[in-house]
């Protein structure tokens, strides 16, 4: 599977958010493949915070916001460290780099904050360039609207996942060999 949906959950919506959390999958045309999910250390953070994304963030339901508090128990990582797991991530894929075809919900969220979180580590950014996708495009194209389960609402993982099988629909509808002629034979 050479395709990758990214998930962010952060604090702004500008280009250099401080980004929370990262959820990605990999998909193709036989569903959803291996799946990552990070937590990010807010002392370990870096980047751009907004009041009104803050302010959103606080009426949320519970389940969104309890990565995001003081009390989540899970395992939290600085987000070098995070990009690290990131590119492993990748790497375990068996993709060659310029194959990797990554994927974000709009052009300008998802994709340009974690490449400015890449810079800002100063990690190199470990896709080829021409490699982004926008799914609200395809989704459109296709009349496909996602379905995310409300408990996965604004949890990185859970959007990916939802996100990345809206695609394969509207592949499906749109002709996935257009997307995947790999797959088709």
């Amino acid at each position: 599977m050479r395709d990758v949906m990214i998930d962010l959950e952060t604090l702004s919506t500008r280009p250099d958010a401080m980004i929370r959390s990262i959820g990605a999958v990999a998909f193709g045309p036989d569903g959803l493949g291996a799946e990552l999910s990070i937590v990010i250390d807010p002392a370990g953070a870096v980047g751009h915070i907004d009041p009104e994304t803050v302010a959103w963030w606080l009426g949320q339901s519970g389940v969104a916001r309890h990565v995001l508090s003081a009390a989540y128990p899970g395992e939290r990582v600085p987000l070098a460290h995070a990009l690290q797991r990131f590119c492993w991530f990748l790497n375990d894929l068996n993709v060659p780099p310029a194959k990797v075809r990554v994927w974000g919900h709009g052009s300008s969220f998802d994709l340009p904050i974690i490449e400015s979180a890449f810079r800002a580590c100063g990690h190199p950014i470990p896709w080829n360039h021409s490699a982004a996708r926008d799914t609200r495009t395809i989704l459109e194209l296709a009349e496909v609207k996602i379905a995310t389960p409300e408990a996965a609402k604004h949890d990185a993982l859970g959007d990916a996942r939802a996100q990345a099988l809206a695609v394969i629909e509207a592949a499906r509808i749109l002709g996935s060999h257009r997307l995947w002629p790999e797959a088709a034979v």
